[in-house]
């Protein structure tokens, strides 16, 4: 169970991103998917946990979005990936950063990222 507890914290933040912007929005999911997420990437390896944030975050862009934005054919994934990478930077700073300040400090990284 412990082993795929991060994973469970990643599914329920992509469930969330899919339901917190685009063509289905309920407000409260945009202020759980960052719990969630981050939940994750402080799991897991700072490299991997990006790159798989960034995997789901373009899974739930590309399908929440589809019919908002108007890019025409394989372009429309090339522009919901470039949104998924400046929605996963932030996640990136929090993993590399944190542990490096004390206390409180850590808790601003997130926020100002």
């Amino acid at each position: 169970m412990f082993l795929f507890q991060p994973f469970i914290w990643l599914t329920l933040g992509g469930l969330m991103r899919l339901f917190s912007f685009g063509r289905w929005t309920v407000p409260v999911a945009d202020w759980l998917v960052p719990l969630f997420l981050l939940r994750f990437t402080r799991g897991v390896e700072p490299m991997v946990g990006a790159l798989v944030v960034w995997l789901v975050l373009w899974i739930a862009i590309s399908i929440s979005n589809r019919g908002i934005l108007h890019v025409p054919g394989a372009a429309y994934y090339a522009v919901s990936a470039i949104i998924a990478v400046s929605f996963t930077l932030p996640y990136l700073d929090d993993r590399l950063i944190v542990p490096h300040l004390p206390g409180f400090l850590g808790t601003l990284v997130f926020p100002l990222a």
